[in-house]
């Protein structure tokens, strides 16, 4: 689980993702589907501040890219009880879909 002070600016209805277990470093953030504005950083930390929608609130992150193939990595929940998050090494994520509820 990451720290919880900075995670908490990340911007309502986006998704954040941070290069430390802290979350002080937020690499980017996107409201958006599609391809991240990571740019292949490697991240360790995410927070899915999302707006409540049903059926389109959590996150689903993938590395690699939609012309060679994605690699699904997870899904996150939405908000702040079960969208804080990391990741055991760093990883590039390169882009997310926010769809239903997680498997």
């Amino acid at each position: 689980m990451i720290a919880t002070g900075r995670a908490r600016r990340c911007p309502p209805k986006y998704m954040c993702f941070y290069t430390d277990l802290a979350a002080t470093n937020r690499v980017c953030s996107t409201p958006n589907s599609g391809s991240t504005n990571c740019y292949s950083t490697p991240v360790r930390a995410y927070f899915d501040n999302g707006a409540v929608h049903a059926g389109a609130d959590h996150v689903y992150a993938y590395t690699g890219s939609r012309y060679s193939g994605l690699t699904f990595v997870n899904c996150i929940h939405r908000g702040w009880d079960e969208g804080r998050g990391s990741y055991s090494k760093s990883i590039p994520i390169s882009y997310i879909e926010w769809g239903p509820e997680c498997p």
